[in-house]
């Protein structure tokens, strides 16, 4: 049985046999008192069974009634156990401390939301020792992550002292994915100094640190900053996001056409996006990034979203060559309304475009359940549609979507970004498409050594992998999210 069902158990099994003492005490005190002529008031009776509890009051002359009987030896023993329970808890702050420091080559998670949690649970799986840290006292994932044999430090990972706390110094890996950017930069910036006050601790080995940025202007700014470039040497830093993992694997499986698009071909990707949060920007770049074939057609987005007119102006603002990548319209409209399924009925019958439809709203209920009002609107006419379905979490109804198998009722229908597959460690380490980018890397430096062997080495981008700037890191990365469009 897990740890904390364990101690939830004991604690309600102490406060019903606390109120089973005072009720066996009380009417055994009374029927006492009756036999012998003493006093039957409530208030002298309650004393008496008080008293009970400190090993005061259970000396009596027999006979003693049966209820009385068992509540005086009832009582000392919840008495003993709470106080063993109250030292033990103690005492778990300094014996926590003491266990941490014996930890060498373990993994430390910042932050236990559901992306930590999904992270910590794939490190415990894998047999790797997990220290998280974790500011919020009423998380849920606290007590499920000691359960798993994790240690969990409750604190803000943003004070060095609570990273030293954690063996930061002697961890191979550190995983920052707090729910804000600016969070985990911040707890970055901390442990970077931590790593240069302590230069000794890096000198035989590095550390890889898996930072989560949604965020692409924090990003470069994040990678742009001068404590970013001075850890470099100690720290293999990787930059990742769950929406762009999930919105790659999306693309991948779903969205490229049935067959190869060649020059001549007049059709393009178009995309209709329900619900403009993080999911719902992250997929629009996305596409508008990589759904480019050799037709030299750009991809026709659609955003349906009941603020479109305020989250077209602050999104077009912070990302000014989007028109440049695709043609993107914005419409204020909710998910149910007619005029929404009327938009995208006249969407799904343009012939020059193969259409799907995806809802990224935050409501993973809301997501399944107007995907399925649409599909079985737009059956009958269109058979062939794609409808993507965000959903963070499994659930009777995404285990349906992700079966493997389609119903009439689940055609065309697609679960994607469950934390489970978008947020594992295989992808955060060491994904399909970052191995592909390092390839593509080392292709180019072979070939620049070939070429110009008297100049390799005098541009940024003739670095090694782990030594190269994020701007180049990220081109190679497109270039093998590219791949499967260019086959």
């Amino acid at each position: 049985m897990p740890g904390f069902i364990r101690r939830h158990y004991l604690g309600l099994g102490l406060t019903v046999l606390f109120f089973l003492c005072m009720v066996l005490g009380m009417v055994g005190f009374t029927r006492y008192a009756e036999q012998n002529g003493g006093p039957t008031d409530v208030g002298y009776v309650l004393y008496k069974t008080f008293q009970l509890f400190s090993i005061e009051s259970g000396a009596l002359e027999p006979p003693v009634p049966w209820t009385l009987q068992i509540a005086r030896f009832l009582a000392p023993v919840v008495t003993i156990t709470t106080v063993l329970k109250v030292i033990s808890r103690f005492f778990e702050g300094f014996l926590r401390t003491r266990r941490i420091r014996r930890y060498r080559k373990h993994t430390v998670i910042c932050g236990l939301g559901r992306k930590g949690y999904q992270l910590l649970q794939d490190c415990c799986m894998s047999g790797r020792r997990v220290i998280a840290i974790e500011r919020e006292e009423d998380s849920p994932f606290v007590r499920s992550s000691e359960s798993l044999g994790a240690v969990v430090l409750r604190g803000n990972a943003m004070d060095p002292a609570v990273l030293m706390a954690a063996g930061i110094l002697h961890a191979d890996a550190v995983i920052i994915t707090t729910g804000d950017d600016d969070t985990n930069v911040e707890i970055f910036s901390g442990y970077a100094r931590c790593t240069k006050e302590h230069p000794a601790a890096f000198r035989d080995r590095r550390t890889t640190c898996y930072i989560h940025v949604f965020r692409p202007l924090i990003k470069r700014l994040f990678t742009e900053q001068p404590l970013f470039r001075d850890v470099q040497q100690s720290l293999d830093i990787h930059v990742f996001d769950v929406y762009d993992n999930a919105c790659r694997i999306a693309f991948r499986k779903h969205l490229l056409p049935s067959a190869p698009v060649g020059p001549d071909d007049p059709r393009r990707l178009q995309l209709l996006i329900f619900g403009f949060g993080r999911m719902g920007q992250a997929l629009l770049l996305h596409v508008a990034r990589t759904a480019h074939f050799a037709n030299g057609m750009m991809p026709k987005i659609q955003v349906i979203d009941r603020r479109g007119g305020s989250l077209k102006s602050s999104f077009l603002q912070r990302y000014p060559q989007l028109t440049h990548a695709c043609d993107v319209a914005f419409h204020e409209l909710d998910v149910e309304s007619a005029e929404a399924l009327e938009l995208v009925c006249g969407a799904v019958e343009d012939p020059t475009c193969w259409t799907s439809v995806a809802f990224c709203m935050d409501n993973d209920y809301a997501n399944v359940s107007n995907a399925f009002s649409y599909q079985n609107q737009l059956r009958d006419s269109t058979p062939g549609l794609v409808f993507l379905v965000r959903t963070t979490q499994s659930s009777s109804l995404t285990d349906l979507l992700t079966a493997g198998r389609e119903t009439e009722v689940t055609a065309g229908i697609h679960a994607f970004g469950r934390l489970s597959e978008c947020c594992c460690l295989q992808r955060v380490e060491e994904g399909e498409v970052e191995s592909l980018a390092r390839e593509l890397h080392e292709g180019y430096r072979a070939l620049r050594k070939l070429s110009d062997p008297d100049h390799f080495g005098t541009r940024s981008a003739d670095k090694a992998w782990h030594e190269l700037d994020h701007r180049y890191r990220d081109s190679s990365r497109y270039a093998a999210d590219h791949i499967d469009v260019k086959l």
